[in-house]
This record gives structure tokens, C-alpha cells and sequence, in this order.
């Protein structure tokens, strides 16, 4: 009986350990920042051969693509391009590629070195078809809604990557939520090591 529950416990601690290794495993995009309105709604329209612009505060350093929320009414894709400008100055551009309907990565030439405020974000239609930009929209129906952007940083990072990360930022004591974050961590590693180490006690009982 003994070595039953043991043999039970060992599983599903092994699953534990896989799946958290799958977790730190994934890769996933750098994100360089992210401001803090969502894609609520649709709040501009791009006619083909025209651009919209949009303002946001700022725009991190290490951006190297902009995401957007692009809604094509029904066409399978749109040629877009973007070109970001500060101080009467282009900082950043995107050059005119074919997107689908939906989550929109324009890729920026060059990718911004330094912190940029207040950012002019212009993106221009180069297609056929009348393309949206998402959102949040405004209160008074009179004033433009504010656009929902999201900046990553280029290439990808594993979920291992951001822990050394996570602990600097514990240790400078910047968010309690990273503190709790890498404790959890340790004491679920250290939870699931001493566990094994019990079952295989057990075993050899």
C-alpha cells in the first residue's frame, strides 16, 4: 500500500516538474512595454490611399515592432505601412507589407535605441479595401479615441529567461508583485524537490 501511494505521488509530481519545464520552455515575444488601453473597439478608419494618425505618450527603448489590432471589413489582407515621428522627426518606419484582419506586427527600421515621448504614430493604406484601428473610444463623440499599441522588443525570450529578470527587479524591490513571484517559485521548486526526495524514501522502505 505503502509503495502504492508512493508510486502515485511520484507521477504526479513528475507531471508537476514536466509541465513546469514546458512553462519555462515557451517562448514568446520580447515585450518592450505595452500602454494600458485595451483594443475595445474600432476607433478609425484608413481609406485606401490615405493614413491616420495617432499620438501616444511614449514608446519604449529596444522597440523594434509595433502591434496593432487591424480590422480589414472582409478583405483577406491589407498592405500597410507605419512611420513614427517625435519633435518633427521620423524616429522609426515600417515599410509597406501585406497584412491579415486581426493582430498586426509592423516590423520598425531602425529599432528605437532610447525611450521616446510623445510619439506621432501615422499608419497609411496602401491597399484596396478600408482598413479600422482598435481601441478605446472616446467619451465625447467629438474627440478621437485612444489607440491601443503594444512594443516588442526583436527576437523571442524564453519563460527561463525572465526569472534572472524577475529576481533583479525583486531585489531592487521595485513591485511586491515580482517579489511574490520569485518566492512562489522557489518554494514551489523547493516543495516538489523535497517531495521526491520523500517519496523515494518511501520507496526503499
Amino acid at each position: 500500500m505503502k509503495r502504492s501511494v508512493a508510486a502515485v505521488l511520484a507521477v504526479v509530481l513528475a507531471g508537476i516538474v514536466a509541465g513546469l519545464v514546458l512553462i519555462l520552455a515557451q517562448r514568446e515575444p520580447r515585450l518592450a512595454g505595452s500602454g494600458t488601453v485595451a483594443p475595445a473597439a474600432f476607433i478609425g478608419d484608413v481609406e485606401p490611399g490615405g493614413t491616420t494618425c495617432m499620438t501616444v505618450a511614449a514608446v519604449p527603448g529596444g522597440t523594434a515592432r509595433m502591434r496593432a489590432l487591424i480590422g480589414t471589413y472582409g478583405a483577406p489582407a491589407a498592405r500597410l505601412s507605419a512611420e513614427l515621428t517625435a519633435a518633427g522627426r521620423v524616429v522609426a518606419s515600417a515599410p509597406a507589407t501585406d497584412h491579415r484582419t486581426g493582430i498586426t506586427d509592423f516590423v520598425l527600421e531602425p529599432p528605437l535605441r532610447r525611450d521616446v515621448a510623445t510619439v506621432r504614430v501615422c499608419i497609411a493604406n496602401e491597399g484596396a479595401a478600408k482598413v479600422a484601428v482598435a481601441g478605446a473610444p472616446s467619451a465625447n463623440p467629438k474627440l478621437p479615441g485612444t489607440p491601443s499599441f503594444t512594443w516588442y522588443r526583436a527576437g523571442e525570450q524564453s519563460g527561463a529567461a525572465l526569472v534572472p529578470k524577475v529576481a533583479q527587479r525583486a531585489g531592487a524591490g521595485r513591485g511586491a508583485g515580482s517579489a511574490w513571484l520569485v518566492l512562489a517559485f522557489v518554494l514551489l521548486v523547493g516543495a516538489g524537490v523535497g517531495a521526491l526526495v520523500w517519496v523515494a524514501r518511501g520507496v526503499r522502505e
